[in-house]
């Protein structure tokens, strides 16, 4: 998915954007456009830049991974060599997007334009504009898809 924007080597910029107490923001870059939001408590975490677009939300006890390393169970860099699998890649909020409160966002994931991740879900893929997600017993599920007017659909998907 492309929304036309490129990072910028710019850390932080915009009008009126507004970042939460007790965040703990380790990434190269990021990049905060005009009244985007970081609420309080969140964990932006690994070695690519997070990039959150134009009226983007990101709620209460978020976790924003750019970077993952697994190996087999095991996440110390005492890994044999050869066994560990890293994941890494940018991680954009689109325009007017809201993250739910204890989501976690895995690496390369792009948000969609005016989109919705429901509390307490587990992102590993992109989302296309104007999508709802929640998370709902053991996985997440899409309940509908809204209009580009904000109207929504009738039946579920």
């Amino acid at each position: 998915m492309n929304l036309g924007r490129k990072l910028d080597p710019v850390e932080i910029r915009g009008r009126h954007i507004t970042q939460g107490q007790n965040n703990v923001i380790n990434v190269p870059k990021l990049t905060m456009e005009d009244y985007s939001e970081i609420g309080h408590f969140n964990v932006l975490e690994g070695n690519k830049p997070v990039c959150l677009l134009n009226n983007a939300v990101v709620s209460h006890h978020c976790v924003l991974l750019t970077t993952m390393r697994t190996s087999w169970g095991r996440m110390d860099r005492t890994a044999p060599e050869g066994t560990a699998e890293v994941r890494e890649g940018d991680i954009i909020i689109g325009p007017g997007a809201y993250i739910g409160p204890f989501s976690t966002i895995c690496p390369g994931v792009v948000i969609g334009r005016n989109s919705v991740v429901g509390a307490g879900s587990y992102i590993t893929k992109d989302l296309p504009d104007y999508t709802v997600i929640r998370f709902k017993g053991k996985k997440c599920e899409v309940p509908r898809i809204m209009m580009k007017d904000s109207t929504r659909e009738e039946e579920e998907i």
